[in-house]
């Protein structure tokens, strides 16, 4: 907005511009220069070999594709992680099952910060039930981040009640007394 203020207060004076019309100019050059910023840094987080965007596809070339159907769905991905974030944020009750049972989260660092963000988003606000087999000392080698991770448990341990489950497995005591009457 600041490079573009000299040239829009020019503008505004010759064409006699009310000056809610010259701040609206403004703002839209600088929403434009946000989502510009946005789409460049997700592109350098993307480490791909090559800079390929959307804009750049030969639609021509490859005629079984509809470019209306393509440009409609790429508009449909922005502001998509906050969306799926919210649907863990609102319930009153949030059940998290069995963290550390799949090694998915430990693939990227990022699963720890959006684990954290749930976590965060619910503390003292919701309650939320967690099942893990792992210990919480641990669980930073889970999730990939120990720091993150850090931060996450302590906010998952206050005003928390822990229930340490140290007895054999239900499930290997229901097959052993399945497999007894066979």
């Amino acid at each position: 907005m600041t490079s573009a203020l000299d040239e829009e207060l020019s503008r505004a004076v010759k064409e006699a511009s009310p000056p809610s019309e010259l701040l609206e100019r403004l703002l839209t050059l600088e929403v434009g220069a946000l989502t510009e910023r946005r789409v460049e840094r997700r592109i350098r987080e993307s480490k791909l070999p090559e800079r390929k965007l959307l804009a750049d596809f030969d639609f021509a070339f490859q005629k079984g594709i509809d470019k209306r159907q393509i440009m409609e769905l790429a508009r449909l991905a922005d502001n998509s992680l906050e969306q799926k974030l919210k649907r863990f944020l609102t319930p009153e009750i949030l059940l998290i099952d069995e963290v550390g049972f799949d090694r998915l989260e430990q693939h990227d660092a990022r699963n720890a910060n959006l684990f954290h963000k749930v976590i965060d988003g619910r503390y003292c606000k919701g309650s939320t039930i967690l099942t893990t087999n792992i210990d919480f000392k641990e669980l930073g080698d889970y999730l990939g981040d120990p720091v993150i991770t850090a931060a996450t448990v302590d906010r998952m341990i206050h005003h928390s009640i822990i229930i340490t489950i140290e007895g054999p497995s239900w499930r290997l005591h229901e097959s052993q007394q399945l497999n007894a009457r066979k």
